[in-house]
């Protein structure tokens, strides 16, 4: 039996080779109407984590679209640079689904939203939408300039205080790296052997940034920098200022 079994799977990969290839020649993975109306499906179908990444498979995982290309999130509007995975996956809001159903509910005006890592705006700008206080810190200069113009264009550029820096465990600098395409995972903790582009930034701590502000949520993504974010932030910690922490952190 186990050799009759053997053929029907080579059988099976190679005809999920060919379905891979046809979906990608006939471009569903542009993020078009149709890649959108096929991710609300997927969605509906299939409510779980990870289906972010299975819908950029099953899409043929685009690199290339027009730019930039606009969505509404959240009840914001956001511009998206679709050659990057992170932008992709908001396009066809299928990022951090599950999170943002449980977070944005729980936010009342006048809250404070820190957002350390904070991209584009994926989560400062509906927090701000909601009528949170926001301190936004990103430190890749191209990306801040997206969050910055999609914060003017919902007009939210009052309630959001954009950081040029990053965020540590003490008052000083860092060096930053970028991977090629993928501002998202500007990291201090590169992986090794990716192409790079470096620079140093103003670093701050959180205790330092929010002094006795109380804190309702405290989102950290910085890309296995984050137990240093949060030793910088151990008086508000120990304070109970901070409500709520998200963080979403890889061993550096």
């Amino acid at each position: 039996m186990m050799r009759a079994a053997a053929p029907l799977c080579w059988e099976g990969l190679d005809l999920l080779r060919k379905m891979h290839r046809l979906l990608w020649q006939i471009r569903l993975g542009r993020c078009g109407p149709m890649a959108r109306g096929l991710a609300a499906t997927l969605r509906r179908a299939l409510p779980v984590r990870g289906i972010g990444p299975l819908t950029n498979i099953v899409l043929g995982a685009p690199r290339r679209a027009p730019s930039p290309a606009r969505a509404e999130i959240s009840g914001v509007s956001f511009d998206l640079d679709l050659s990057q995975a992170l932008h992709r996956a908001v396009y066809l809001n299928l990022f951090s689904l599950e999170l943002r159903r449980a977070v944005l509910p729980l936010l009342r005006p006048g809250d404070l939203f820190v957002d350390v890592g904070a991209n584009f705006g994926f989560w400062a700008l509906p927090a701000a939408h909601r009528g949170c206080r926001v301190i936004a810190i990103e430190p890749v200069p191209t990306t801040r300039a997206l969050l910055a113009a999609n914060a003017a264009r919902n007009g939210l550029s009052d309630r959001v205080q954009i950081i040029a820096g990053a965020v540590s465990d003490s008052v000083g600098s860092l060096t930053v790296a970028v991977p090629a395409g993928e501002s998202g995972q500007a990291s201090v903790h590169p992986d090794a052997g990716a192409e790079l582009e470096s620079f140093t930034v103003e670093a701050t701590t959180l205790d330092a940034l929010v002094g006795e502000q109380p804190v309702r949520f405290l989102k950290i993504d910085v890309e296995g920098h984050e137990p240093a974010v949060l030793r910088g932030a151990a008086r508000a910690l120990r304070s109970g200022q901070v409500e709520f922490v998200r963080s979403s952190s890889r061993a550096p």
